[in-house]
C-alpha cells in the first residue's frame, strides 16, 4: 500500500464524520483491510498493522491526537465514532430544538 494512495480520500479535520467515514470504510474495503476493523475477518497482525496505518494516516494533526494511544484500527475507529458521532447528534438535536423554537418576526424577513 503506497501513500500516495491516501490522496483518494480527503484528510479528516472534524467536520464531516460521515462523509469521511463512508469514504475510508469504502477505501479500506477496496483494498481487503475492513474485516480487521468490524471484527467479520480473523485477526491478521500484518493486515490490522496496515488498516490501523491507514486510519491514522487519513486524519489531520488536531485529529491523530485523539487515537495516539490506540494499539489497533478498531480502538481507533471506535475512538472516533464515538467522539464524532456524539457531536453530530448533539449538532442535530440543537438545531431541532433551534428550528422548534423559531418564530417569524418582522425582524426575521
Amino acid at each position: 500500500m503506497s501513500l500516495t494512495t491516501f490522496d483518494k480520500v480527503d484528510k479528516f479535520d472534524g467536520s464531516k464524520y460521515q462523509l469521511w467515514s463512508f469514504k475510508i470504510i469504502m477505501y479500506l474495503r477496496s483494498r481487503g483491510l475492513w474485516g480487521q476493523v468490524d471484527g467479520s475477518s480473523p485477526p491478521d497482525r500484518a493486515l490490522m498493522e496496515q488498516e490501523h496505518a491507514a486510519i491514522v494516516l487519513s486524519l489531520t494533526d488536531s485529529q491523530v491526537l485523539h487515537v495516539l494511544t490506540t494499539a489497533t484500527a478498531m480502538h481507533a475507529w471506535n475512538t472516533l465514532q464515538r467522539l464524532n458521532e456524539s457531536k453530530d447528534m448533539a449538532s442535530r438535536m440543537w438545531l431541532k430544538e433551534k428550528f422548534s423554537t423559531f418564530r417569524y418576526t418582522a425582524s426575521s424577513m
